[in-house]
């Protein structure tokens, strides 16, 4: 499956040493990805519907707008 939606972000250093920290704070890795679409502006209760989704399936669900 080609990525096409997403690439890395382009980020200055005072944002990626808030990533950093999160990095550490958290204990994780975090990627910095920003999208090649329009995002969709979801309502609480379609999130949740998404966040129930994601959970359920294991992977990260994102809402855009068709091109």
């Amino acid at each position: 499956m080609e990525l096409t939606h997403l690439k890395l972000a382009s980020i200055d250093e005072i944002a990626l040493e808030r990533i950093r920290n999160l990095e550490q704070e958290l204990n994780a890795h975090i990627l910095a990805l920003e999208p090649q679409v329009t995002l969709r502006e979801l309502d609480e209760q379609d999130m949740e519907k998404l966040h129930r989704l994601e959970n359920e399936l294991g992977v990260v669900l994102i809402a855009y707008d068709q091109l």
